[in-house]
């Protein structure tokens, strides 16, 4: 390979990373209202002191009421990066964050999951998991929703692997 040959798409993945830059993407940026880990799903937050701008991980049935405003991307300039398993939090209170509205991201879901399928991420403890937020690909009886314009665009064949998920939400809506 000529040093002037280069891979477009990483051969592993982030969580929270974008997979594909090849595809457009659309990102906004909100407020976290509390601490954070990349590559969960945000909704917005109206009753905060920052209006429509905070963001906080779900913690009721967000289907239908429009407040979902994307998945959390991973900022490399962080100290606490996704790259350190051990990390929980990977923003602040309070710190300034990267939404995808539109694109491909790594995610790492609680359970397997396949290529073309609705994606559901969790709202509510429940026996397939306890992380708000996370992806999933299924309601988990009723602790998880059905997320609008996302779907799997690989497969897993067990929990917490490395996947991509595609979200497409409207740049109108939310943002």
């Amino acid at each position: 390979m000529s040093q002037l040959d280069y891979q477009i798409d990483m051969t592993i993945g982030v969580e929270g990373g974008i997979a594909d830059t090849t595809f457009g993407k659309d990102t906004i940026s909100r407020v976290a209202l509390a601490d954070l880990r990349c590559a969960r799903l945000l909704v917005r937050d109206a009753t905060a002191p920052l209006g429509d701008r905070g963001a906080k991980i779900p913690t009721a049935d967000f289907a239908g009421s429009g407040d979902v405003l994307g998945v959390l991307m991973w900022d490399p300039g962080k100290v606490n990066d996704g790259l350190i398993s051990s990390v929980k939090v990977n923003f602040a209170a309070g710190d300034e964050l990267p939404v995808l509205r539109r694109g491909r991201i790594y995610v790492k879901p609680e359970d397997a999951v396949v290529q073309g399928v609705q994606a559901f991420a969790r709202f509510a403890s429940g026996g397939g998991g306890t992380e708000l937020g996370r992806f999933r690909s299924d309601a988990d009886t009723a602790t998880a929703a059905a997320v609008p314009s996302a779907r799997w665009f690989t497969s897993t064949t067990a929990a917490d692997q490395v996947a991509v998920l595609e979200i497409n939400l409207p740049t109108t809506s939310a943002a």
